[in-house]
C-alpha cells in the first residue's frame, strides 16, 4: 500500500519538484506517503530498501520474501 501511496502522490504532482531537486522531490513524496499510510519515516525508508532489494534480485518476490523471513525470523533491521 505504501508503494501505491507514493505513486498516487507522484502521479498527482507529476510536474512539480522541490527546489528543482530530484532527491528532495523523492523525499517529499516518501514523507507525504508515510503520513498518508500512518507510518514513520524510518519504516518508509526500510520498506523502500526492501523493495529495492526484491526488485534487484529479479526472482519471484514472494519466494524472496519467504526466504528473507526464514533467514531473519526477527525481521530485518
Amino acid at each position: 500500500l505504501f508503494r501505491e501511496a507514493c505513486y498516487a502522490i507522484w502521479d498527482y504532482q507529476r510536474g512539480a519538484s522541490v527546489l528543482g531537486s530530484k532527491a528532495a522531490t523523492i523525499v517529499y513524496i516518501r514523507h507525504f506517503a508515510a503520513i498518508e499510510m500512518d507510518i514513520t519515516m524510518p519504516q518508509a525508508e526500510r520498506y523502500c530498501r526492501l523493495v529495492r532489494l526484491i526488485d534487484g534480485v529479479g526472482a519471484n518476490p514472494y519466494e524472496t520474501l519467504f526466504n528473507l523471513a526464514v533467514e531473519h525470523p526477527g525481521g530485518l533491521a
